[in-house]
């Protein structure tokens, strides 16, 4: 493909691309084309592709790629001189898949990319009737059957009824779909193959996806394929150290686990994973036996804080979106553990905006836990996940089922009553809106969303989060009520509950400040007993300290949602 001619001052330029997969909502990303003069050799998309990647030149043997029918067969043939000259395991794998959606996406979506690469133990093989009951239709190949969280690339054969353009545009919803289907990677590959040209498309994380165009049967080509394919077995700085995936071949199901530092690596306040975080203290290390270390452990060791972290495992991915704006994944446990992280959210934040959720439902559970909202277990930041972009991990302790699980109208309007009564307790209470309210952002929780049991041990790690009996709370703010010192009020409710008004004629009142729709129709005695459950506060506001500008709310405007 010859190099197009440069349109402006500027060698980057943007087009816009959507993830067209999405049902419910076309999302944006961006495309970044490098437009070369026409006097510019190839050389130079073959150096912006080193650079992105950040790896030095390889010297290591290349295969030549003279056309498009012999790209299986060649890129084959590489990937077993790059396992063989670096001793790696497992063989990497290319495979023709145009005619099967491939499974196990987070999104559900029956996506059919022309071409697919995976490591040679992920590839089903057909052998057990376990494997056909997973199938999804009656095709009976399952030799090109994979599943989504396994695939290391995906990539497209050019369509003749297309112009270039859309081409470029529809394989890169496929890249899309590998950034949403692989959290453990910051960066993925994909491609474009026609008859006359290939197209390398690499995704970063909350940016974009970068594209890297050459013609068949050039050096320039045979090079930066032996540059993508090393990278599919070793990504380097583009794969999480702290997600680690787990295939279960036998139902063809993949969980993960996730690290967070332990009580001993806390890094000034960017991080708290507290004692009742149940895992397996590990240190990561690479080949020569040091500490592999992010950019957030790294400053944690130059401090001398270590970087021990808390494996925690047996987490299921439900849900994924913005590959390349905020990319979100949330995990599930699929074991719940009491007072432990049975979710995990991960989520890219650009630095310096207003909107944190940390500090949001610390204010919230800071005086009392607040049944029907999400709480905090554990939180880790990590600054410059990707340019200009953090990492928010939290932790959370309640797990519950999406809105539309609800079974019934009359467990429809119970759980918008309580929807509506903990927004206006959040407001009034804690000076708190939301601003994002939306069926994605409430839960149903079938048992019941309470207060955690009261502690009956002395050790700190067995107390409530935020819960404002212990001796060493914060004091509260002036929009944070205390709860009246009885012991028996601290143990059996919570401050805030009740709260203790002044009257005129100075005689103290207790009111009850909030009562969800059990208590009201005589269904539970407790007044704080819901089947709602209120996440994502990542767009709320704390109206008491916040400076708002006149512009500010566009910051948060979601499509479609209605907000408090």
């Amino acid at each position: 493909m010859s190099a197009s001619p440069q349109t402006d001052s500027t060698p980057v330029a943007m087009r816009v691309a959507y993830a067209e997969h999405l049902r419910e909502e076309l999302q944006e990303f961006a495309l970044y084309d490098f437009y070369l003069p026409a006097t510019e050799p190839v050389e130079q998309v073959l150096t912006r592709l080193y650079e992105t990647l950040g790896v030095k030149r390889k010297v290591q043997q290349q295969v030549p790629f003279p056309s498009l029918a012999l790209l299986v067969e060649q890129v084959n043939i590489l990937s077993t001189k790059v396992k063989e000259a670096n001793g790696f395991q497992e063989l990497l794998v290319f495979k023709k898949t145009e005619t099967t959606p491939q499974p196990g996406h987070v999104t559900d979506v029956k996506a059919r990319p022309d071409l697919v690469a995976a490591f040679q133990q992920h590839w089903y093989d057909g052998a057990t009737l376990n494997t056909k009951k997973t199938r999804p239709d009656s095709e009976t190949d399952f030799e090109t059957y994979v599943p989504w969280p396994c695939i290391r690339l995906a990539g497209e054969i050019a369509s003749k009824g297309e112009s270039q353009e859309d081409q470029e545009k529809h394989a890169a919803t496929y890249v899309d779909l590998l950034m949403t289907a692989r959290a453990d990677l910051k960066g993925g590959f994909g491609l474009l193959a026609g008859q006359d040209f290939i197209v390398l498309m690499f995704g970063e994380a909350g940016k974009g996806v970068h594209l890297y165009p050459f013609t068949w049967a050039t050096p320039e080509l045979n090079e930066a394929m032996l540059i993508m394919v090393h990278h599919l077995y070793c990504p380097g700085k583009w794969e999480d150290p702290n997600i680690r995936m787990h295939y279960d071949k036998a139902d063809h199901s993949c969980w993960y686990e996730i690290g967070f530092p332990s009580n001993e690596g806390k890094a000034g306040g960017h991080t708290d994973c507290e004692g009742s975080v149940e895992g397996e203290p590990v240190t990561q290390t690479n080949s020569n036996g040091r500490a592999a270390l992010n950019s957030q452990t790294e400053a944690d060791e130059k401090a001398g804080l270590g970087n021990e972290r808390v494996m925690l495992s047996k987490f299921i991915c439900r849900y994924a979106t913005s590959a390349f704006g905020t990319r979100t994944h949330v995990f599930v446990r699929s074991d719940p553990v009491p007072e432990s992280p049975n979710v995990v959210k991960l989520q890219l934040c650009q630095k310096n905006t207003r909107f944190d959720e940390v500090e949001i439902l610390g204010l919230i559970h800071q005086g009392g836990v607040v049944p029907g909202v999400v709480r905090l277990a554990c939180h880790e930041i990590l600054s410059d996940f990707t340019p200009g972009r953090n990492q928010v991990r939290l932790g959370l302790e309640q797990a519950g089922l999406p809105f539309m699980a609800i079974p019934n109208i009359r467990m429809l309007l119970k759980v918008v009553y309580d929807v509506l009564e903990v927004t206006r307790l959040l407001h009034e209470k804690r000076s708190v809106i939301h601003r994002d309210i939306s069926s994605g952002n409430v839960m149903y929780m079938p048992n019941g969303d309470t207060l955690p049991p009261p502690s009956t041990s002395a050790g700190p790690t067995d107390q409530p989060a935020f819960n404002d009996s212990e001796s060493n709370s914060p004091a509260p703010s002036a929009h944070q009520p205390r709860a009246a010192a009885s012991p028996e009020l601290v143990q059996h409710e919570d401050n805030f509950n009740q709260e203790i008004n002044s009257t005129s004629h100075g005689q103290a009142t207790m009111e009850r400040t909030y009562c969800y729709i059990k208590s009201l129709l005589c269904e539970s005695k407790d007044p704080r007993e819901s089947n709602m459950l209120l996440i994502d506060f990542n767009r709320s506001e704390d109206l008491q300290t916040s400076k708002l500008r006149d512009d500010s709310h566009k910051y948060a405007r979601t499509v479609g949602v209605l907000r408090s």
